[in-house]
């Protein structure tokens, strides 16, 4: 009972302290600040407004009996509005941004005007023109030239200004930088330009702001069209239609000139990155000694991408034995079996299988398989690069040739780099970065191919890019262009042309190319016209202002420009065509066709030969749309889609039949004619309409066969093995041919 007395008397205690304090509260003057009207919901003095006033209405009430008692009138309730509930934000709702019209409207004006600036900077810095100055150094600059203060005269007078100071730059560089891309194995089907599923941005870039030679035609094997290239001439005129295994004693005549001979007589800066394949068992065929200042790669026709390392093939008649065209290997090591891929190759007139035993009767089944590396910087062998990818290492050499090349000073010497890539030759072999960026792809040979694509495409990016930082890009032709058709047994593809590489088909001849250059007065198109690349000698000569070299213009005389009705059905008639496709000797067959590439105007190239041997005669010449083939197109002569490439087989050997879209039914000593005008994916014969016209292009390619040369290919010698050098591939043990 007492407990709770005692608890009753706390809570009277507790109810006459709380009333004492509100009343004390009541008496005090309430003192609020406005409320901000802009951003309310940034204040907290309303909600302790509100809070007071709830109290003191409270207190009023409480104390309404006390102050009643001392006579006084109890405080008038202020009648205050209440405040609107602050509505609720959505969730991830976007705050409303309101400027002022004005301000946004300066705010766009001067991002623009500032991304101008910036544009024009960097266009001044390509140009190697000085930077812009400060305004009031440009209102000084213009003062002096009298062109008064600011206002819209003064940009004008600036542009003008610097379009002048351009022109008189372009002037004074008459010789431009010459940037030549040679690929390997590039397939018609391995461009983005023709394939939308290759991923290669910055080839892609460059054929769109550039000339994308679209009748382009190479050889259908690697040596032949690098012989091809370098000399302006066919190369059966000197031997060079075919390949040769590594340790066959020959190489490129001594007595032809070179292209970067010519240039380097004209003040060029000559430099080769990657791939020769023309020959080294004498220095004299080695490319320092052809005209190229420097040279950093290897000579053979394909290696590892990782090791530098050349494997020997097998002898002949062993079960690890395969014939010129490997993945794993290269299409030209050894000699060939007469039913090999390259249906052209000029065998030796009469050699026979006992004949190609005995000449490798010193390789047998145990020593067969062994090689050497095959990689040096100029003279000197080089075995500190193993583990590097091939691409990697060319792209740093060619960066470090063009920063050189600007630190010199290039305004007398200008550059000429010659970028021979390994890609995308065989072996298929990328890392494997590159290869998860194509998951997509489901032929795994066509995945990894189109890996090395990619991998190719950087380093034409880095090339592209180290031109611009050097200053170098502005005054540079950058060619690229491939040396043969894709082949169907290494991941590439020709889709939906016809044939393989080693073929005189389409797909083995018609090479992708394109011309880059801030030089060119018009861009973006597709050049139709023919062209060989025989003509890339006379056409950069042109190209570089070689005023004293003799261009020729057309065969036979000077430049006679093609009538309009060249490509109509009068071709038909064989006693109209003249006689611009006779053989030329040793003035060369290479055609300058500078002028009429850069101003899209009819091309003076009418004909050319894809291949020709004799005995019996084969091969296929071309006379504006007409087309004949001799004696069969290649061994793989199919339409073949991406889906049926492959990447090897058994023994790391390619298989030689893998889908029935890799041959078709075409006698070996079947004479085929072909409109490529109207038929370029060569599916009809019509020969027994025109018999003609094949007559009149059987007797031309018989002239050409006539006045070719037996084809230089001597047995190999164990003399130049690996492992009586050091275990590389080095020169030393043959006499050069002049």
């Amino acid at each position: 009972m007492a407990f709770i007395k005692l608890l009753a008397y706390l809570v009277l205690l507790s109810l006459w302290y709380h009333e004492a304090a509100t009343d004390a509260k009541n008496q005090r003057t309430v003192s609020r600040r406005p409320l901000s009207v802009t951003r309310p919901w940034t204040s907290l003095r309303p909600r302790a407004d509100l809070l007071a006033t709830r109290l003191n209405g409270s207190a009023a009430r409480a104390g309404e009996a006390l102050v009643s008692a001392a006579g006084e009138a109890p405080p008038a309730r202020r009648n205050l509005p209440r405040l609107p509930r602050r509505k609720r934000r959505e969730r991830n709702a976007k705050p409303s941004r309101k400027r002022n019209g004005r301000k946004w409207k300066y705010d766009k004006e001067e991002r623009r005007r500032r991304r101008l600036l910036q544009q024009r900077r960097k266009l001044r810095l390509t140009l190697g023109l000085p930077a812009d100055a400060g305004k009031k150094e440009q209102k000084k600059q213009q003062e002096r030239r009298g062109g008064g203060g600011g206002g819209g005269g003064g940009g004008k007078k600036f542009a003008n200004s610097f379009k002048k100071q351009r022109k008189a730059r372009g002037k004074k560089m008459t010789k431009p930088n010459i940037i030549f891309f040679l690929v390997d194995d590039l397939g018609y089907n391995d461009v983005p330009w023709h394939n939308p599923d290759i991923r290669a941005p910055e080839m892609l870039r460059l054929a769109r702001k550039g000339i994308v030679l679209e009748n382009h035609y190479v050889l259908p094997l690697c040596t032949p069209s690098r012989a091809a290239l370098l000399t302006g001439h066919y190369p059966f005129r000197y031997g060079r239609q075919g390949s040769h295994s590594p340790l066959s004693p020959t190489g490129l005549n001594t007595s032809l000139t070179l292209l970067p001979q010519r240039l380097r007589s004209f003040g060029y800066r000559t430099h080769l990155v990657g791939k020769w394949h023309l020959g080294y068992c004498n220095k004299a065929y080695t490319p320092t000694a052809r005209g190229f200042d420097s040279f950093y790669g290897f000579y053979l026709g394909s290696q590892d991408y990782y090791t530098q390392y050349r494997q020997l093939g097998p002898k002949k008649g062993s079960p690890f034995w395969s014939d010129k065209n490997e993945v794993l290997f290269d299409h030209d090591f050894g000699h060939s079996p007469p039913d090999s891929e390259d249906e052209l190759k000029d065998l030796e007139g009469d050699s026979s299988d006992s004949d190609d035993d005995r000449r490798r009767s010193w390789l047998n089944d145990l020593n067969g398989n062994d090689g050497g590396y095959d990689f040096r910087f100029n003279d000197t062998p080089l075995r500190n690069v193993s583990g590097i990818y091939s691409n990697n290492l060319y792209a740093a050499r060619a960066k470090d040739i063009i920063k050189e090349h600007a630190a010199k000073g290039s305004k007398n010497n200008p550059l000429f780099l010659m970028l021979s890539l390994q890609a995308v030759h065989g072996p298929v072999d990328v890392p494997l970065d590159y290869r998860r960026q194509h998951r997509n792809v489901k032929n795994l040979a066509r995945r990894t191919f189109h890996g090395m694509l990619s991998a190719l495409d950087d380093v034409v990016g880095h090339v592209v890019t180290e031109l611009k930082k050097s200053g170098l890009y502005h005054n540079s032709i950058i060619v690229f262009t491939t040396d043969n058709g894709g082949n169907i047994r290494s991941g590439g593809n020709n889709f939906p042309l016809r044939g393989n590489k080693g073929g005189v088909f389409e797909g083995g001849t018609r090479g992708v190319a394109f011309i880059h250059s801030p030089l060119l007065p018009k861009t973006g198109f597709k050049y139709e016209g023919l062209m060989h690349i025989v003509d890339w000698q006379s056409t950069l000569l042109h190209a570089a202002g070689a005023n004293k070299y003799s261009f020729r213009k057309r065969r036979g005389g000077g430049h006679v420009k093609p009538s309009k009705d060249s490509d109509s059905d009068s071709d038909s008639d064989s006693d109209t065509w003249d006689e611009d496709d006779e053989p030329q000797g040793e003035e060369g067959d290479g055609l300058d066709l500078w002028d009429a590439i850069t101003t899209n105007s009819e091309s003076p190239r009418t004909s050319f030969v894809y291949n020709v041997r004799k005995g019996p005669l084969r091969g296929a010449i071309r006379r504006r749309h007409w087309k004949l083939i001799v004696g069969g197109g290649g061994r793989y002569d199919g339409w073949v889609p991406p889906s049926d490439v492959s990447a090897g087989g058994r023994f790391g050997s390619p298989p030689t039949r893998c889908c029935s879209s890799w041959h078709t039914n075409l006698p070996a000593n079947n004479v085929v004619l072909y409109n490529v005008r109207d038929d370029p994916l060569e599916t009809t014969d019509i020969s027994h309409l025109y018999p003609d016209v094949a007559a009149t292009l059987k007797s031309r390619l018989r002239s050409y066969a006539a006045q070719s040369v037996h084809p230089h290919n001597p047995r190999d010698d164990p003399n130049g093995h690996p492992r009586l050098h050091g275990g590389f591939y080095s020169p030393g043990w043959c006499d050069a041919i002049v």
